[in-house]
C-alpha cells in the first residue's frame, strides 16, 4: 500500500477538517503514520532499534526505513513522538508499543471517509 499516495488523494479539505477537530496541524509523516496504523492488520506502532539499521518506526507491517537515507527514518521517528505528544497514540502493553487513541481513530476515520 502506497501510503504517501493515499495521503495525497485525501482531499486537503478533509485534512483541514481533521486538523481543525484536533486543534493541531499534522505533518505529512504524521498523516501517513495515522493511516498506516489505522489500516494495519496489527494496528500497533513502535520504535525498532538495531545495531545494523539504527532506530526506525514500524507501524503494523510497514517499516519506515531506507538504508540509503537516514533522514527518512528520522522524519518518522519525529512524527511518532509528535503523535504521542498530540494524544493520537496511547501505550499498548509494556514493550513500548502504541496504538491509536480515541482521538487517533477519529482522525483516521475522518481521513478515510474523505468527507470534510
Amino acid at each position: 500500500m502506497d501510503l504517501e499516495a493515499i495521503v495525497a488523494v485525501v482531499a486537503p479539505k478533509v485534512w483541514e477538517t481533521v486538523e481543525r477537530h484536533l486543534k493541531r496541524s499534522l505533518s505529512n509523516e504524521e498523516k501517513i503514520l495515522v493511516l498506516a496504523i489505522g489500516s494495519a492488520r496489527q494496528p500497533y506502532i513502535w520504535l525498532v532499534k538495531t545495531l545494523a539499521t539504527g532506530a526506525y518506526v514500524q507501524a503494523g507491517e510497514t517499516k519506515f526505513f531506507e538504508a540509503d537515507d537516514p533522514s527518512y527514518a528520522a522524519a518518522y521517528r519525529d512524527a511518532f513522538c509528535s503523535l504521542i505528544e498530540k494524544g493520537l497514540l496511547e501505550p499498548f502493553g509494556d514493550k513500548g508499543a502504541y496504538q491509536l487513541s480515541k482521538k487517533g481513530y477519529e482522525a483516521y476515520s475522518k481521513a478515510v471517509s474523505r468527507e470534510p
